[in-house]
């Protein structure tokens, strides 16, 4: 009896031995090739021997259980929800979408674990002067602090500094006439009692450096479809910005319903990353009016949305009288300036006009009569500029409540009565 039972549990095992175990989970075809520390937050990659419709991924803290976090249907996945000082290792699972359902097709691939550091700095720019350099950069709020990295060759990098976190400047006094500096910025942070380094910056670009190519305005777009009083102030702006050294790139300007529809589908239904909450079939862009145009900083590709050097013309823009949209609660965009005559949005242009078309319709307006061009807005008392003949057409910059617009003759500005139009 015994021998039958001991050759029972044999023939057990054996063909055990030939089965899956239970508990085992199915190969994976999915390889982790990566995991790094970005600028955007953990970014990982991965492979694929078969073809899937999609991957789940997983996520762990500080060595926890997985739990589902996220789907793509790419081979790289970054994470930008990632705190200093936390350990995180993901899972990857491919499945196929069969009958509208997600099928799994194998196990999951794990990446080693990776702890997250500070985010990169932004946006270092240096100013040389005789005795000293100036960098800067925008501020990181959740910095404990700032270390200071210079270069003479972009290959070897000294540690000079430590500066304190609420600090987006420094000055470097320790330099040499005639040597070319560069400098990196790095974030660090203090976490239960441990520093954790950040990303470095990229390579400081300096502003002086005596490039032709930078020393001039860009107009990427036609102005003379911006309202005619958006062209006068344009105009007053560049030369205001380029007397203190800051040439600019007019990137956009006069912005058609298809276009903005296309802009606003970025993020959402196309790729890349959302740009605008305006939708153009709603005429809900400023742009759209012919009221805005978007600036960049004429310089390398990687300082053109400069913060610092934005805001810094934003201050000269402003003084011209226009209004910016870095200035905006909420949602603020830097590049964005705008005639402040109808508001921050097209509301009010909406409500008067309907639509863009009908209020291009008074950016030009013709005299039905011989018609005084005032020069100031007491009309009645005030002195004549000239006079204006019969059928002439006039560029108006705005109107009035009180039955007058101020408008552009034989480049002489005046104003003259509303009621001295021809009908639209």
């Amino acid at each position: 009896m015994k021998k039958r039972i001991i050759c029972f549990v044999l023939s057990l095992i054996m063909i055990g031995s030939f089965l899956p175990a239970a508990e085992t989970q199915a190969a994976s075809s999915v390889k982790v090739t990566s995991i790094k520390n970005t600028k955007n937050g953990i970014v990982l990659k991965w492979k694929n021997s078969k073809k899937a419709s999609g991957y789940r991924i997983y996520r762990s803290e500080d060595g926890g259980k997985f739990s589902s976090y996220d789907i793509t249907n790419k081979k790289t996945y970054t994470d930008p929800n990632v705190e200093t000082g936390t350990t995180y290792q993901y899972k990857v699972r491919p499945y196929k979408i069969k009958r509208y359902k997600r099928k799994y097709i194998g196990g999951s691939a794990a990446s080693a674990k990776i702890t997250s550091v500070p985010r990169i700095v932004l946006d270092v720019v240096h100013h040389a002067y005789d005795d000293r350099v100036v960098i800067t950069w925008v501020k990181n709020y959740d910095a404990s602090s700032y270390m200071i990295y210079r270069s003479t060759d972009k290959v070897n990098w000294q540690k000079i500094d430590i500066v304190p976190y609420d600090t987006d400047s420094y000055e470097d006094i320790y330099v040499e006439p005639g040597v070319k500096y560069y400098y990196k910025v790095q974030e660090l942070k203090f976490v239960d009692g441990k520093m954790y380094e950040g990303i470095k910056s990229a390579a400081s670009t300096s502003y002086d450096d005596p490039i032709n190519i930078y020393k001039k305005n860009k107009i990427n777009i036609k102005t003379s479809k911006l309202h005619p009083y958006l062209q006068f102030k344009l105009k007053k702006a560049l030369k205001k910005c380029n007397e203190k050294g800051i040439y600019l790139i007019i990137t956009e300007g006069l912005r058609t319903k298809k276009y903005q529809d296309s802009l606003y589908a970025q993020g959402r239904t196309k790729p890349g990353a959302i740009v605008t909450y305006a939708k153009g079939k709603s005429y809900s862009s400023q742009h759209q009016w012919g009221i805005a145009f978007d600036i960049a900083i004429n310089g390398p590709k990687k300082v053109r949305y400069n913060a610092n050097m934005i805001a810094k013309a934003a201050k000269i823009i402003k003084t011209v009288g226009l209004a910016w949209g870095g200035d905006w609660n909420g949602f603020s965009d830097m590049p964005h300036f705008y005639l402040k005559t109808w508001g921050a949005t097209p509301y009010k242009l909406k409500k008067l006009y309907k639509n863009p078309t009908r209020f291009k319709k008074t950016w030009k307006r013709t005299v039905k009569s011989a018609t005084p061009l005032y020069a100031s807005t007491k009309l009645k008392s005030g002195p004549v500029l000239a006079t204006i003949p019969k059928n002439t057409k006039v560029s108006v910059y705005y109107y009035k409540s009180k039955g007058y617009a101020k408008v552009v003759y034989n480049k002489m500005t005046g104003y003259v009565y509303t009621s001295k139009f021809k009908k639209i």
